[in-house]
């Protein structure tokens, strides 16, 4: 998604005024808030996080990748060793956040998740972080692709002791790099793609077989009511009609082939646990991934994607007296 930032924080150390000129470099002394108050403790501070970003120079997928970038050194320099702390025994080396931007360019603070809620300190400093963000199309037009709309960034946790604090989040490649070597798990029918494949051709087709049926389980197994009270929630407080809404289910196959390890990141805690319910239905793989011949564990992203239901059309129907 596109951004224009323009990020104010009122600095109080020790009641004097702090500034600086890069937005990612301000140090937050999060401590210094009475009771976590971060609201209060830092407002008005103009810090323009994408100024020297010229959108108007620029391709989209080339200006979307420049500002997960910068999104991804300001969260690194506040909070990055407190991530790394959360991530050093973790299975996962992935940090995902969502949020939903209003038709004003700023964050809807209830419509917002990480996967690192548990952690509620960190979790807590990361949406303040988060809320500074404003998308204001006025300033590059760029921006407006990204009003009413789901911002989701998923970054790799990058725990190489060489790095700098503004180095800890990283991209995760676009695409699982192809390996010779590897298998992927294996479900029924899966393995019978037909020939005239290479290597690299298969182990994709395998992969998109794997995605299609574990997306085709979860179709008839969603649970339709659960998404019409969800639908009715955000109709109703947030005015979002045909709106696209994406649950993230990040998960892995262990040694055995068996799902494990699931992560739900979505836009309210009702489409998460949903999609952690609909995890448990996910069968084990006939046979597991394997690394030269031996098993190993695999992860997936997996997007469950739904389009919020029209308004109801007597609501835009006048009132008549008698």
């Amino acid at each position: 998604m596109f951004f224009k930032n323009i990020i104010y924080i009122f600095l109080l150390s020790f009641g004097a005024l702090l500034s600086a000129q890069n937005s990612h470099k301000v140090t937050f002394d999060f401590d210094a808030c009475d009771k976590g108050n971060y609201s209060k403790c830092y407002k008005n501070l103009p810090i323009n996080l994408f100024s020297d970003l010229d959108g108007a120079k620029m391709q989209k997928e080339a200006f979307d990748l420049k500002v997960k970038q910068l999104i991804q050194e300001y969260i690194s320099h506040h909070i990055g060793k407190e991530l790394l702390k959360i991530y050093t025994n973790s299975n996962s080396k992935k940090l995902g956040i969502t949020f939903w931007v209003n038709s004003s360019g700023q964050i809807e603070k209830r419509l917002f998740s990480s996967t690192i809620k548990k952690h509620r300190a960190t979790y807590k400093k990361l949406k303040f972080l988060c809320s500074k963000l404003d998308f204001d199309k006025k300033v590059n037009p760029l921006f407006k692709d990204y009003l009413n709309e789901q911002y989701t960034l998923i970054s790799e946790i990058n725990q190489d002791t060489t790095a700098t604090k503004d180095q800890i989040l990283q991209m995760p490649p676009n695409k699982p790099a192809f390996d010779v070597s590897k298998t992927l798990p294996i479900y029924s029918g899966c393995h019978k793609l037909g020939s005239g494949y290479t290597p690299e051709e298969k182990y994709i087709a395998e992969r998109k077989c794997i995605e299609y049926n574990i997306s085709q389980l979860i179709q008839k197994k969603i649970n339709h009511p659960v998404i019409w009270s969800v639908e009715k929630k955000l109709s109703s407080n947030y005015n979002m009609y045909e709106s696209k809404i994406t649950t993230y289910l990040m998960f892995s196959f262990d040694k055995k082939g068996k799902p494990s390890n699931p992560k739900a990141l979505g836009i309210l805690p009702e489409l998460e646990n949903e999609a952690l319910r609909l995890f448990t239905m996910i069968p084990k793989a006939i046979l597991p991934g394997t690394l030269d011949g031996k098993p190993v564990g695999f992860s997936f992203n997996l997007p469950i994607t739904y389009v919020t239901a029209k308004k109801d059309v007597t609501q835009q129907l006048p009132e008549f007296k008698n």
